[in-house]
């Protein structure tokens, strides 16, 4: 699952040659909510965790998050209480802690969500 162009990076052909059945992309997802790159990694995690509800079990998903990418700029200015970077304020390291931050955060969640499906985890 990656919320993003399917055609970028060849993913459509790639992702099959590994092996994968199915290839979720920003067709597939809902881009309600926008940070970063794209969606937000809370959404898309949200989402992603929907969609494997529907799948067969056991299955394997693999998740590539679009808000702790360069440039890591927060347009929307959602991010700027998040952490305190200090010294780093305002520029792109200060920039880049507080988006990993977010994901973090996000990923934090996403286990959560799968923790209360009864999903295994392995990280």
């Amino acid at each position: 699952m990656h919320a993003n162009r399917p055609g970028f990076w060849n993913r459509v052909n790639m992702y099959k040659s590994l092996g994968f059945d199915i290839y979720e992309n920003e067709n597939t997802f809902n881009i309600d909510d926008i940070q970063g790159l794209g969606l937000s990694d809370k959404s898309f995690f949200k989402q992603a965790v929907a969609k494997m509800k529907e799948y067969d079990k056991p299955f394997y998903s693999f998740l590539i998050t679009l808000s702790s990418h360069y440039p890591y700029k927060d347009s929307q200015n959602r991010l700027n209480n998040i952490i305190n970077t200090g010294e780093f304020e305002g520029t792109i390291i200060g920039d880049y802690i507080k988006s990993a931050k977010y994901t973090d955060e996000a990923i934090g969640d996403f286990i959560d969500m799968l923790k209360k499906r009864g999903y295994g985890i392995i990280l």
